[in-house]
């Protein structure tokens, strides 16, 4: 295979208008598109690699794209737009921007399992795009950074006998950064979150693979317990960078406030920069994108050591 691979394929069930805007950059990657990481449900899942145009420290991110819990390349290209990528770029890290699925399709749990897939993938294929396969970061902004959460709490071991090449690889990660995660689907601005409000939120497979049809407030409850990372925090997990607008109204600001306390209450470093004011994002964003690359850079080096 040849790169870099600048060309999507055809986006079958996106409005063609959705994918015209190209989505700004400073220029600071090459992008090459759609290789497929793993498969499910006889569906190819893909991730876009972006290799640093500056000279490269030899570390990865991958960075998780959702929003609303679906993924596409119009995801992707608001994703781009936000300025995260060129700032991990900038910085000399190679970014892998997974594509875990969507809700239409998959629950919360499945893509999470998909995320850890394309840990295992990128640590596969670290001689190929001339990285260490450890120290690595994750990260993800909104759907994705609770994506993110759930799978870095969650670290699958390696298995040095397994058959498969990928399972010879753990999935623990040694950094998260996170942009105004949901965390806690118990208590979402003081309610349980609304899995069957309207409008891009109306998310019920993210608890189960049948919809809410039957299932009582018991097992919903249970359910979103089982996929809110404010309640999956053990202790020994990898340092949070998290950075939230006061006045979010998409997801509470409290829903990092809160979840950083639960980090430090476990003695787990986590830290919060936060935006005063509303914003999901907001206009000065790409400096805080700065910030976080630079926070990735220690944290990936101090691991390293």
């Amino acid at each position: 295979m040849s790169f870099p691979i600048i060309e999507p394929v055809e986006q079958a069930h996106r409005p063609r208008r959705g994918l015209r805007a190209r989505p700004r950059s400073a220029g600071n990657f090459r992008q090459h598109c759609n290789l497929v990481y793993a498969e499910a449900a006889g569906v190819g899942l893909t991730l876009d690699v972006f290799e640093p145009t500056a000279e490269s420290n030899g570390r990865a991110i991958v960075d998780v794209v959702s929003g609303g819990w679906h993924s596409d390349r119009v995801r992707l290209n608001e994703h781009i737009g936000l300025g995260a990528i060129d700032a991990f770029c900038a910085e000399g890290f190679t970014v892998f921007a997974v594509a875990p699925g969507s809700a239409s399709h998959f629950t919360a749990l499945e893509m999470v399992t998909h995320v850890h897939a394309a840990i295992r993938y990128v640590r596969a294929q670290a001689t190929t795009w001339q990285i260490a396969p450890a120290p690595l970061g994750l990260c993800g902004v909104s759907a994705g950074g609770h994506l993110a959460a759930l799978t870095a709490l969650s670290p699958e071991a390696s298995d040095p006998k397994a058959r498969q090449s990928w399972f010879q690889h753990g999935t623990e990660v040694s950094a998260v950064g996170l942009f105004f995660p949901p965390t806690d689907f118990l208590d979402y601005g003081g309610n349980l979150f609304p899995f069957e409000r309207g409008g891009e939120f109306s998310v019920p497979r993210l608890l189960f693979a049948d919809g809410l049809a039957g299932k009582d407030d018991a097992a919903m409850r249970d359910a979103a317990r089982k996929i809110s990372p404010l309640h999956q925090i053990r202790t020994a997990h990898p340092p949070f960078f998290l950075t939230h607008a006061t006045e979010d109204v998409v997801v509470p600001y409290d829903q990092s406030t809160r979840y950083v306390d639960a980090l430090t209450a476990a003695g787990v470093e986590a830290t919060l920069h936060t935006h005063d004011g509303p914003g999901h994002p907001w206009s000065t964003i790409a400096e805080t994108c700065a910030e976080m690359a630079t926070w990735f850079k220690e944290r990936l080096h101090a691991a390293t050591g």
